[in-house]
């Protein structure tokens, strides 16, 4: 799905779209299931290119790190990008429209007629998603030994933990 900018004068362009997404494939290991992503924002036009800010959100189904059960995570956005077409970025924000340094606000290439926001939207979704997502916080995760998902049932298991890199240690002390 491409945003047209084209034809767009120095008035911001307002935007609000859905875009199907789908599954989205990270580290060829995990598939991540996504809905629809709502977009909302404006485009400004900038110095070198132009300055897209919105918002975006978006539901995910992912797995838990813990229990590695699939939960649907929520994530809602601010989305900033300065999408430059030349082959020196140098873009200048707006007057009024600065929160970031121009320096920490990420840059973009585009074909100087339209902004590709399906692509806008994999990018930020992978980049909101949590490094150790987790299903709740009293997640009690899967039993090492057996490996039962202790949410649902409890096991006979020793639940003791071990560390294994100082079990020899640990011995050695039991016995004075």
């Amino acid at each position: 799905m491409f945003l047209e900018i084209e034809k767009k004068g120095q008035e911001p362009l307002v935007f609000h779209r859905e875009i199907p997404v789908g599954k989205l494939v990270r580290q060829e290991l995990e598939t991540i299931l996504v809905g629809s992503v709502r977009i909302q924002g404006q485009v400004l036009p900038a110095r070198d290119g132009f300055l897209l800010r919105g918002r975006l959100q978006a539901s995910t189904q992912i797995p838990c790190s813990r229990c590695l059960e699939p939960y649907i995570f929520s994530l809602e956005t601010e989305v900033i990008r300065i999408y430059v077409s030349g082959q020196e970025p140098g873009a200048e924000i707006p007057a009024g429209e600065r929160k970031l340094p121009a320096d920490e606000i990420p840059l973009a290439r585009f074909d100087g007629r339209r902004i590709d926001l399906l692509r806008l939207a994999e990018e930020q979704v992978f980049l909101d998603l949590p490094l150790k997502p987790v299903c709740r916080e009293e997640c009690r995760g899967l039993c090492p030994q057996c490996g039962v998902n202790r949410n649902l049932m409890s096991c006979l298991c020793r639940s003791e933990r071990i560390d294994h890199w100082f079990g020899a240690l640990g011995n050695l002390l039991n016995r004075s």
